[in-house]
């Protein structure tokens, strides 16, 4: 029989349990008596012994992406303990049991199991990563400035966390049956519009977590929801999906009303790819659209007609904005090429204002993943806010492009405009071509299909000629 490498020594009695965390490097028991005996396993005395169960214990655990584990004994007191300091963060009972016999974690799914002759089984509202906000990927964030609160979306619950404690005010847990892809908040943050992978588009009450309508969605088998925008006082909700489609909701409840028959309009095969980006401007009534085709579509609100495409880029377009209250659309592919448009009603719509790359590094670009911009009337300071890949935030001052082209003024095509009709009801018919796709930029995408991507690039590079070639913007953090 082969020898012991070592022998801890401690227990006065019997040992039910022990649980070792390859993270800190630690070995845990308990059994009879009623302590909890911490051990280096390298060392035959144990670093710490720790009180407070009053009964013989029946279970330790130490889940593996906690900084903690936890006890139990047969009267159901249940102690959480932090690992790096060995004091008791929580404790409490399992309810309604004479004896306890056993105890299990489940970290995938959450869950802390006591068995007794009933499974009693608990479930953790904190994530087992105390510093990340979410163990998931976050898919989506918004922040309400009138809620003061974040909204976080990770595979297919939401969290509400309050911005000025930081602490977790209520979860919106298994809101879809594949993972959520957008949000989006109605006029006065009331109502969160969410939509998932499978193309559904559900409203849920703020106030109460309640899901309020489902909207009619887009394709299952290939209608991610890509763009969710809402109308304002209009009380519309525009969707796109990687099914090429464009929709337009009445955000209105009406019991017993087929969800399609909310569609007020929308447009089938906007692009010749999926739709990954979309975005859309109130106050110029203009919803921009990128794709995976590598082109920009700006569509009218009122009647999802194309005003006109926008051809450039040379990779899937992943980031598209309007920089409100002024006719400038950014977008942004995949390989860190940025360009900002003047649209409608400016004369020089279509025209390209400045192109410019997100470098990381002197040689390597880097594709951006957020855009946001700020501007202050009082000041006129026009201030621009770019995320990318590597995790970097960069703080852009591009005033002096009002300065630099005084044709760029604030626009609001909506107000006081007696001939808007933003509840047109339309059949949802085929995008018209653009006359682009079989003139000039046909010979760019032929070269693209065919896997010339150098020269589909130097042709589409030549076509975009920026009416301010020397233009630096003031990078201020």
């Amino acid at each position: 029989m082969k020898e012991p490498a070592k022998i801890l020594e401690g227990h006065t009695k019997g040992v039910k349990e022990i649980a070792y965390s390859e993270r800190h490097k630690i070995l845990v028991s308990c059994g009879f008596d009623f302590e909890v005996f911490v051990w280096n396993p390298y060392c035959e005395k144990y670093i710490m012994k720790l009180d407070g169960h009053e009964s013989p214990l029946v279970g330790v655990n130490c889940p593996p992406n906690l900084n903690a584990f936890i006890t139990c004994d047969t009267k159901g007191m249940v102690k959480v303990w932090n690992i790096t300091n060995y004091t008791c963060t929580q404790t409490f009972y399992v309810p309604n049991v004479i004896h306890v016999t056993s105890l299990r974690v489940v970290p995938k799914h959450r869950r802390l199991i006591c068995g007794s002759r009933v499974f009693k089984v608990f479930e953790y509202t904190k994530p087992f990563v105390p510093e990340l906000s979410d163990d998931n990927a976050i898919q989506c964030a918004l922040f309400s400035p009138i809620r003061f609160e974040i909204y976080i979306a990770g595979e297919r619950s939401i969290k509400i966390w309050n911005a000025r404690t930081g602490k977790p005010v209520r979860v919106l847990r298994n809101a879809f049956d594949s993972d959520i892809t957008c949000m989006a908040f109605d006029k006065n943050h009331r109502k969160l519009i969410v939509g998932d992978h499978l193309g559904k588009v559900k409203v849920f009450d703020l106030l109460s977590g309640i899901m309020t309508n489902e909207l009619d969605g887009h394709d299952p088998q290939d209608g991610e929801i890509s763009f969710i925008g809402y109308g304002d006082d209009d009380n519309t909700i525009i969707t796109c999906g990687w099914d090429r489609m464009i929709k337009i909701h009445d955000d209105q409840v009406v019991e017993l009303r087929d969800p399609k028959e909310n569609v007020m309009r929308g447009k089938k095969n906007c692009h010749k790819k999926d739709i990954v980006s979309g975005d859309y401007s109130h106050n110029l009534g203009l919803i921009a659209t990128g794709s995976r085709d590598s082109s920009v579509r700006v569509w009218d609100y009122e009647k999802v007609k194309l005003e006109f495409e926008l051809l450039g880029h040379t990779s899937e377009v992943v980031v598209v904005k309007f920089l409100n209250p002024f006719p400038i659309l950014l977008t942004a592919d995949n390989s860190g090429q940025l360009y900002l448009w003047l649209t409608k009603p400016h004369d020089q719509a279509k025209e390209c204002l400045v192109s410019w790359r997100n470098m990381f590094t002197l040689q390597k670009m880097c594709p951006i993943t957020s855009v946001d911009s700020y501007y202050d009337p009082v000041s006129e300071r026009f201030l621009l806010l770019i995320a990318d890949e590597m995790g970097y935030v960069r703080i852009q001052d591009i005033s002096s492009i009002l300065k630099e082209h005084p044709g760029i003024v604030p626009t609001d095509l909506v107000t006081n405009n007696p001939k808007r009709n933003p509840w047109r009801v339309l059949a949802i018919d085929k995008a018209e071509a653009s006359k682009l796709d079989e003139t000039d930029y046909a010979h760019g995408y032929e070269k693209q299909r065919s896997g010339d991507d150098d020269e589909a690039s130097e042709l589409n590079e030549k076509e975009v000629d920026p009416l301010l070639k020397e233009f630096q913007f003031i990078q201020i953090a």
